[in-house]
């Protein structure tokens, strides 16, 4: 019988052309993209509900305080000011600008030129589309590890955690949105150059080197560790994988690195290699908490870098336990199939593991992780239903199932921006009402939108707040003395840390100098002479003039509602003892929209009895030690360890404190808008909002 006459009976029929497939494929990643953005772009709808809560005269607001930074060397670019020296920074200090522009505001900047967008729209919307370009990566090494499948479903599932979509959503106009990216590009570039065999791996290398390059641009405030997170998989590629067979290639190699080298010491500086050791060391001291000196570790109080419990890591990243664990199954499965390329995966899987050792902000590394594992283990189920009808849709069902948690939980949680548009709009005022040479003391959070809605130079922001100066930033919120307060202002914004530094070196140290410093900006120039000849310094005359100069720029303290909630760290900060290095967690409520009826007040959470002496916050009755109010009562309870009540009923507002906090400048100033002299005055108050202050220091000769 001939062969062409036997029937093709075990030969299935074709389903699916390649071209059909390839359109299936894209269209698949496509829809990838579609629900990574609809992720993104959906608190949209909120905020055009609410804007309220988002807008500024119909500009959105950037949903992380650090974005403001990049928003204003953007405007800088448009207006074509770029000067060498950051004016608005860190006074009197004054930071250089980076150079080249960092890339990340030149993207907006471009943006808003070729588009009919305003900048603050641009600076909401970009790092949305800039975000789900993570699938692209993802989708490489997925197909490196476990075929198409894998591909997409790594995509798919680092395209939907919750932290991810948070550091790369609607607003977060900061470099998390495209930094995975990088480091997830420049981690399957590197493995496609030690696994390929023929010439063309030198392409890949090329490429990864220059992601590294893109990167250290991205990433400009740290290129240091720009360089080793994305180097560091190249580092594991050669001794593992590169056995170069043809004659040349160390040549070709060679030249590709050290053209990478040179590129980074031309740019970066000769030194740029020891400031790598000197920057890993300075970011571990500063995740891991450790403390040392005089002065705090800043990182205690900075909630991103708080060490999250496992369940709120859990809820982050995929949320669910469940699929969290088959996540890791199916990382440790990959690895035990593919040992030695999974070893490039280390970096990776290294900052996400620092998610749980140290601070959360490294869960944006855990979003490749995790989609690489389920993307593994569902690649694996898949392999295992093909020619089992009954498996064929367990694992696609096993993806959507891993997704539809985080997916859910997005669309679900309200997300708005940090900074209000009613405080927004007391920054404005500032550049209404104050001088172009003004310095604005705020909080260091707010040193960056300062920067740019008020125009105005300020002392500390996100990159400036190291222990050390957040001490300074807080100390005049946190004294009872008005006049320590203004005359604090004054020195720093005239001499900086140098300043303190040159004073301490004269009067024994920071310790006891700082305290003297106090006791004498306290006094004044009058009385604080005595201060100075008792701790036997001379010419006191020079110190009086450096201590109270006989002019300074204008100084406004700016204060707002977000100050009520996170006093619990900034007065810690503000009142440190250098000697005890410790200082003091108050306890303090600020309650909105009080009622009064007779003696009894009552709002959402909080209830006081005059008559009974007591409080109740929540769940707890607290005793009262004392009363005041801006109608003038003022009555003490026997209560030698009960809580002191601020009430203000112009402002309907309610404060419960202890000793500490109810003495303090901040509280006096925001609850009843009055100082206790001449040193601070209150220039515009819409106080529970926000209030401007204008700072009166002394001067020498005192006057």
């Amino acid at each position: 019988m001939k062969a062409s006459a036997i029937p093709a009976v075990n030969n299935p029929p074709v389903i699916w052309t390649p071209r059909g497939l390839r359109l299936i494929k894209t269209l698949s990643f496509v829809l990838i993209l579609v629900v990574g953005l609809v992720l993104r772009l959906d608190p949209l709808i909120d905020w055009l509900e609410h804007p309220e809560l988002a807008l500024y005269r119909g500009e959105p607001l950037l949903t992380t305080f650090d974005g403001y930074y990049y928003l204003t060397l953007a405007r800088d670019l448009l207006e074509g000011s770029w000067g060498a020296v950051d004016h608005l920074r860190a006074v009197p200090d004054y930071p250089a600008k980076p150079f080249p522009p960092p890339l990340m505001p030149m993207l907006a900047a471009g943006t808003a030129w070729a588009t009919s967008l305003s900048l603050n729209w641009v600076g909401v919307l970009l790092p949305a589309f800039l975000g789900v370009l993570l699938a692209f990566p993802m989708y490489g090494l997925g197909k490196h590890f476990g075929g198409t499948f894998m591909g997409l479903s790594s995509a798919l599932i680092s395209m939907v955690s919750p932290y991810y979509i948070q550091r790369s959503g609607l607003g977060w106009f900061d470099t998390d949105c495209l930094l995975v990216t990088l480091a997830v590009s420049a981690t399957w570039l590197f493995l496609k150059f030690a696994t390929i065999r023929a010439r063309r791996r030198y392409g890949f290398l090329a490429a990864g080197l220059a992601v590294s390059l893109i990167t250290v641009w991205w990433w400009d405030q740290t290129p240091q560790i720009a360089v080793l997170v994305t180097a560091a998989p190249l580092a594991l590629a050669l001794p593992w994988h590169y056995r170069p067979a043809r004659r040349g290639e160390w040549a070709v190699f060679s030249a590709i690195a050290l053209l990478w080298a040179g590129a980074l010491l031309v740019w970066q500086g000769q030194r740029f290699p020891l400031e790598v050791v000197q920057q890993v060391l300075s970011q571990f001291h500063y995740v891991s908490k450790a403390s040392g000196g005089a002065f705090p570790n800043i990182g205690v109080t900075i909630s991103e870098q708080e060490r999250l419990p496992f369940v709120a890591v859990v809820q982050a990243t995929l949320g669910d336990p469940v699929i969290l664990l088959l996540a890791v199954i199916g990382l440790a499965w990959l690895v035990w199939r593919h040992p030695r390329d999974s070893l490039l995966l280390l970096p990776l899987l290294g900052l996400g593991a620092m998610a749980l050792l140290f601070a959360g902000r490294f869960l944006i590394y855990v979003a490749p992780a995790a989609g690489i594992g389920m993307g593994y283990l569902a690649s694996r189920v898949w392999r295992m239903g093909r020619g089992r009808p009954a498996l064929v849709f367990v694992a696609p069902a096993l993806v959507l199932a891993a997704a539809i948690p985080g997916y859910r939980g997005m669309l679900q949680a309200p997300r708005f921006p940090h900074e209000l548009p009613v405080v927004i709009d007391g920054m404005d005022r500032l550049r209404q009402q104050t001088p172009e040479n003004a310095v604005v003391w705020a909080w260091w959070d707010h040193g960056y939108p300062l920067n740019y809605w008020a125009r105005r130079a300020t002392v500390n922001d996100g990159q400036v707040h190291g222990g050390e100066r957040s001490v300074y930033n807080a100390l005049p919120l946190v004294t009872s003395s008005d006049r320590l307060a203004a005359n604090f202002m004054q020195f720093q914004v005239t001499h900086g840390l140098k300043g303190f530094r040159a004073f301490y070196d004269a009067a024994g140290g920071p310790v006891k100098g700082y305290e003297r410093l106090l006791r004498i900006l306290h006094l004044g120039p009058e009385r604080g002479e005595a201060v100075l000849r008792n701790a036997g310094i001379e010419d006191t005359a020079y110190w009086l003039r450096y201590l109270f100069p006989e002019t300074s720029r204008p100084i406004y303290l700016f204060l707002d509602w977000r100050l009520t909630q996170i006093s619990y760290w900034w007065y810690w900060l503000g009142s440190w003892d250098s000697s005890d290095r410790n200082g003091i967690h108050p306890y303090h409520r600020t309650f909105l929209g009080v009622r009064q009826t007779g003696r009894k007040l009552e709002s959402s959470g909080v209830a006081v009895d005059l008559d009974k002496g007591e409080a109740r916050v929540g769940n707890a009755v607290l005793p009262i030690k004392s009363f005041h109010s801006d109608a003038g009562a003022d009555e003490r309870f026997d209560h030698e360890d009960g809580a002191n009540v601020d009430y203000s009923a112009e402002r309907k507002m309610l404060v419960i404190s202890d000793g500490y906090f109810n003495e303090s400048v901040f509280n006096r100033l925001f609850t009843y808008g009055r100082g206790e002299g001449r040193w601070l005055t209150v220039e515009s108050d819409e106080s529970p909002a926000w209030q401007i202050i204008r700072v009166n220091p002394d001067h020498y000769p005192g006057q």
